[in-house]
């Protein structure tokens, strides 16, 4: 059963003033003057103690998969290991299905990877390292699969998929291919590297790659599985690629973001920052946005990699891949503060505490509104004008 809490508006809040610096250097705007050393330092111990446990061990992993929608139906993670389908009505939810059903012998722990969308085939992920094809209508399996796949390891990472093929990169430093016309595993791409929770990215040539363990990308070529190339790192790769033509924007625990050719590995540019990248980058048109755990946002030429401005908010960590929808910014931190910035300037515009669970997962863009799912499946409504939202929750 699923119940709506009455929405709340929080009138905007008066925008801070901009940097007096001269437009050649870049602009910092800080909310919190407090040092955030010792804060900063925490954090990143609670997640290396996290990633030195291994993804197998841990024991109660909660999911952080981002919602996905399709002909009027959302798709989002439960806190169960579960997706569930919902019409989103304006008086609140309704549930349209959900997988597994009671009568499904299966038992997902978590799911991590995003749903994949193709046609009316909706390609599930669990983090147990089952992949399954269900009709997105009614959340049957298709009859095109035998049954559930089972890769062998866990999944964290989103696969890539290429009209034919999903990519799924594992836990266990495995990118294994599976045929979504029949679910049968075709082969494998990569074997023997570290930790792959970043999710990879492909081309018409290549599959690129990012690992955690042996702080590396690595180019594969789709056509024979060989090496195309690697690029060594100043630290693992956690947060997801950005593929924008000839370019690939990977972020580090090192503390770098990092733009490549895709087509030799040359670094184009490295960009550092005041803490991990680790979410998704977001490229429009001459600028890329990212975000890091240290709690800054920045906004980046992609020519030059220069800074052109950064917001930081040292009580925050940004886990959560930047959007940009109707002129504002939009950002999530892990602990749920929600922060709508000019993406000219990095002015606040407005920020929220919905109070409802931390924010990993990338949000989805609705017609004119932005949905957020926080990990422990509930789903929050936000208007990128005013940061006005409708918490939706979902009772078991």
């Amino acid at each position: 059963m699923f119940h709506v809490k009455h929405p709340q508006t929080i009138h905007n809040l008066r925008p801070m003033n901009p940097s007096e610096a001269a437009p050649t250097t870049p602009s910092v705007l800080t909310r919190s003057g407090r040092t955030r050393g010792r804060r900063s330092l925490l954090a990143a111990v609670a997640v290396l103690v996290l990633l030195a446990t291994g993804c197998a061990t841990i024991s109660s992993p909660d999911g952080w998969a981002a919602p996905v929608a399709d002909r009027g139906l959302v798709f989002v993670h439960d806190d169960d290991g579960g997706l569930v389908a919902v019409r989103l009505l304006d008086e609140g939810l309704q549930e349209v299905w959900r997988f597994p059903s009671e009568s499904d012998d299966l038992d997902f722990k978590a799911i991590y990877a995003t749903p994949i969308l193709d046609g009316g085939a909706l390609y599930l992920v669990a983090y147990d390292g089952i992949v399954i094809a269900l009709d997105s209508a009614n959340g049957r399996p298709l009859t095109s699969w035998p049954g559930p796949v089972d890769v062998g390891d866990t999944i964290i990472a989103t696969p890539a998929f290429d009209g034919q093929n999903l990519l799924v990169a594992t836990d266990g430093g495995r990118v294994v291919t599976i045929d979504v016309s029949n679910g049968t595993i075709t082969g494998e791409l990569l074997s023997g590297g570290g930790r792959l929770w970043s999710s990879p990215v492909s081309d018409a040539r290549s599959v690129y790659v990012g690992d955690f363990d042996q702080s590396r990308i690595t180019a594969i070529d789709r056509a024979n599985g060989s090496e195309r190339w690697s690029l060594d790192l100043n630290g693992g790769v956690l947060g997801s690629l950005t593929l924008d033509g000839q370019l690939l924007f990977a972020g580090s625990v090192g503390r770098s973001l990092y733009a490549l050719n895709v087509d030799t590995g040359a670094e184009r540019w490295r960009f550092d920052g005041d803490g991990w990248f680790a979410g998704r980058p977001l490229v429009a048109g001459d600028i890329v946005y990212a975000a890091t755990l240290g709690g800054s946002v920045y906004a980046i030429n992609i020519a030059r990699g220069t800074e052109r401005w950064r917001f930081t908010n040292g009580d925050e960590e940004f886990r959560s891949q930047p959007v940009l929808v109707g002129g504002t910014l939009v950002v999530a931190s892990r602990d749920g503060l929600l922060i709508g910035l000019n993406p000219s300037t990095g002015d606040l515009l407005w920020e929220q505490s919905p109070d409802a669970g931390r924010f990993f997962a990338d949000p989805l863009v609705l017609d004119s509104d932005i949905l957020y799912v926080s990990d422990q499946g509930d789903l929050v409504r936000v208007s990128p004008r005013d940061g006005a939202f409708q918490l939706l929750s979902m009772d078991q």
